[in-house]
């Protein structure tokens, strides 16, 4: 089943994973010109004061942007952590998830699976290697960033504050998972997963345009917002994202044992 579960996914960690370099590398190579960039963008402009402020709260907070140019550490947090990689993780995690067993279940190689093992095999036989690999990848890009940078002569340190965003982003991802690898077992084809996972990651900004509704959009946890701008590490929406994975992944398995196919 891992390696069932692994081929099926290859062309997609290739792809994912060159799309990843790319991006790291582009940013990297923007760092020495950051200052030149940053003069060409006025944040303070009337443009940018006169945005409603449901727009702003759907926008991470880009307060302390100037800090960007003297602290590498500062820039790498805010640009890699909280910007460009933070902000494709739950299109990652989708992209890797959704035909989990939906694709099973669509191509009607499901059946053969059932005649094989039971349910709850099957089920853990796809989840544990599917989660490998994702978190894997997460790890790699996490921890690859800062070193990369490191070796390219920037002042980087693996401070609380840089492995408190890590622990956020990899716990943001474990949440994610378990919500599309729900979405897979409960649909039948492969498109209504990801209709349903596109839905969640471009619906859930929207829960900040309104005061008592912002807690429910994870975004600015999963960019780190509470690291970037107070620097502590944000404890209790961690527990809660982890009790409802683990709550997803066991009503995921509960219907996958009882769903008819």
């Amino acid at each position: 089943m891992l390696k069932k579960t692994m081929m099926e996914m290859q062309f997609r960690i290739i792809l994912l994973v060159l799309f990843f370099i790319l991006m790291l590398v582009v940013l990297i190579a923007t760092r020495p010109f950051i200052d030149e960039i940053m003069a060409q963008m006025n944040f303070d402009s009337e443009q940018m004061k006169n945005l409603p402020d449901f727009f702003k709260n759907m926008l991470a907070e880009t307060t302390q942007l100037s800090k960007m140019v003297e602290d590498d550490q500062f820039f790498l947090l805010s640009q890699w952590y909280s910007k460009n990689f933070g902000q494709f993780l739950p299109l990652f995690v989708l992209i890797m998830v959704f035909p989990l067993f939906a694709k099973e279940v669509d191509k009607g190689t499901i059946f053969f699976l059932l005649s094989k093992k039971n349910r709850p095999s099957i089920f853990w036989g796809k989840v544990l290697p599917g989660y490998m690999v994702v978190m894997g990848i997460t790890l790699f890009f996490v921890f690859i960033a800062p070193i990369v940078m490191m070796l390219s002569g920037y002042s980087i340190a693996f401070t609380p504050q840089l492995l408190a965003m890590i622990v956020q982003q990899l716990i943001s991802v474990t949440f994610f998972f378990a919500l599309f690898m729900f979405f897979s077992v409960v649909f039948n084809d492969q498109i209504k997963p990801v209709l349903a996972g596109i839905l969640v990651c471009f619906g859930l900004p929207f829960f900040s345009m309104f005061e008592g509704t912002k807690w429910l959009n994870p975004y600015p946890y999963v960019l780190g917002q509470s690291v970037l701008t107070k620097g502590h590490f944000d404890g209790i929406y961690s527990l809660v994202l982890l009790i409802l994975t683990a709550a997803i992944v066991w009503v995921g398995l509960g219907v996958f044992k009882k769903k008819e196919f």
